[in-house]
């Protein structure tokens, strides 16, 4: 049984939900140097500044140069919603960079799981 991938959330306002590493815990596992983390505040997200819930963040911890998703928290209303499209990631070993390929709906919550994956070319092409 593979517990790597096993979600978690705290409902609370905003909700809190991690799955995987956290970035502390993959840079002590992997060094710092091969970890980067992607982080999408939900303040610039159109869907949050229309339901007025802008409070919260996107993270994605990842393998600096493969995009392997290590983990992800979500802090945001709907975050335990939110977490199965990087758990499905995860799971399946879909890097980063993939989830910025999907296209979502818009606007949803979730169009900033792909945003925070977008940074990865941001990151990458820079």
């Amino acid at each position: 049984m593979d517990y790597s991938v096993v979600p978690w959330t705290t409902f609370l306002d905003p909700e809190i939900a991690h799955v995987g590493m956290l970035k502390k815990e993959a840079e002590e596992r992997y060094g710092s140097a091969k970890v980067h983390t992607y982080r999408y505040e939900l303040s610039d997200l159109d869907r949050a500044i229309t339901e007025s819930e802008k409070a919260g963040f996107i993270e994605i911890v990842t393998f600096k140069w493969s995009g392997k998703i290590l983990g992800a928290t979500i802090v945001a209303s709907r975050a335990g919603d939110m977490m199965s499209e990087i758990c499905l990631a995860m799971k399946h070993r879909i890097p980063v960079y993939k989830l910025s390929g999907l296209i979502h709906a818009y606007p949803t919550f979730t169009m900033g799981i792909r945003k925070a994956a977008d940074l990865y070319f941001v990151d990458t092409l820079a």
